[in-house]
């Protein structure tokens, strides 16, 4: 099932799968479409706005987040790691809730502003 909504925000680079993700480009598409109503923030490590400035201060190894888009109600997977590739994809609906969440440093400690 293709969704212009969910879909549209995933950016690709010139990279080589499964390195070809745009991350900033994505995730400033995630965030656009979070603002405009058209995706749920359902649950994350961190806000959207956050997720790069964390991954950037290698303080924790992945970073991730669960939307769900309001057009086809697929619930999304946005996920960062620093030492491998960034992940968008489908999920099952229940994946937020089963995910082995873990604290995150103190945001003084890594966040640029």
């Amino acid at each position: 099932m293709s969704c212009k909504t969910c879909d549209w925000a995933l950016v690709h680079s010139d990279g080589v799968p499964p390195h070809d993700i745009a991350v900033k480009a994505t995730n400033d598409r995630l965030i656009s479409l979070v603002d405009a109503g058209l995706m749920q923030y359902i649950r994350g490590d961190v806000p959207l706005q956050d997720m790069l400035d964390l991954a950037y201060s290698e303080m924790r190894y992945t970073i991730v987040s669960y939307l769900k888009c309001e057009s086809c109600g697929r619930t999304r997977f946005w996920g960062l790691c620093i030492r491998g590739a960034p992940i968008y994809k489908v999920v099952k609906e229940s994946d937020p809730d089963r995910w082995n969440w873990e604290a995150v440093p103190p945001r003084e400690l890594w966040a640029r502003s």
